[in-house]
């Protein structure tokens, strides 16, 4: 495929933008920025202090706070520090998953995943009338069993990610009020954890990615394997992990003025 990487300056008229304006709806361009690992930093802004604070809101009334694999406490000031521990708990639970499966873990991984995402993880736990948010979470998640084989599909060795592509979708929209923004998180921390290049990799394609790198509003799961597969080998051009390209690319796209640009033209 053929990946654009784009300049884009503040000032949209100018002739240094003519390549990004006229990028097509659905294909994929990164922007052209300082990758490097100065800039693949969790930084501890408001936004991730508000995210934080309305999922632990959510989650405190489902009672599912106990099961979190590392506690996050919105109200100190070291939110970045402390999710970043999450995130390495999580990756211990995964490992651990792997070797000694357990119902209660699988739980508390997918609450530790949904928690780490921020605000819009409450879907899966927002609860139509009459109902609590734990009861709304069973009656969507199920019996866990379709999180078992979404698991155990992302650590299978040697099959490539479009092959997997199919039966992960599938797993995916058996669960309710849930999907591939969402879901691309989980199989970002499964596959991180097992550190294996007989298991292919995947990232976080949600929303904020889709929009500003595909020009689409919303994540598909056609482009999810090629996203994966481009964003190694811009990585590597870099000089970056996968995990430090996308980390940039995130801050950028949420932090950086014309990041924050970048994101609201492309879905213009």
């Amino acid at each position: 495929m053929d990946t654009k990487i784009c300049n884009l300056e503040f000032n949209v008229k100018s002739d240094a933008n003519k390549h990004f304006l006229a990028l097509k709806k659905g294909e994929l361009c990164f922007p052209d920025i300082n990758y490097g690992k100065n800039n693949c930093v969790l930084n501890d802004t408001p936004r991730l202090h508000k995210s934080i604070k309305k999922i632990n809101t959510i989650l405190s009334k489902a009672d599912y706070l106990s099961a979190l694999l590392s506690r996050v406490d919105p109200e100190l000031s070291d939110i970045a520090k402390q999710v970043l521990g999450l995130e390495t708990a999580i990756i211990e639970g995964v490992v651990q998953y792997s070797k000694e499966p357990t119902d209660k873990l699988m739980r508390c991984i997918f609450h530790s995943i949904q928690f780490w995402g921020g605000g819009e993880g409450r879907r899966i736990y927002v609860r139509p009338k009459k109902s609590t948010y734990s009861e709304t979470f069973k009656h969507n998640f199920g019996s866990g069993d379709d999180y078992k084989k979404l698991i155990e599909k992302i650590l299978k060795e040697n099959e490539s990610r479009e092959y997997k592509l199919k039966d992960l979708e599938k797993c995916t929209d058996s669960i309710g009020n849930w999907g591939l923004s969402f879901a691309s998180k989980h199989m970002n921390f499964i596959s991180k954890a097992v550190q294996s290049s007989n298991v292919p990799r995947w990232y976080v394609f949600d929303s904020i990615i889709s929009t500003a790198c595909f020009g689409e509003p919303a994540p598909v799961w056609k482009s999810y394997a090629t996203y994966c597969q481009e964003l190694e080998n811009q990585a590597k051009k870099q000089g970056v992990t996968g995990d430090e390209f996308e980390r940039a690319l995130f801050n950028y796209l949420q932090e950086d003025p014309v990041g924050q640009l970048w994101g609201a033209l492309r879905c213009r």
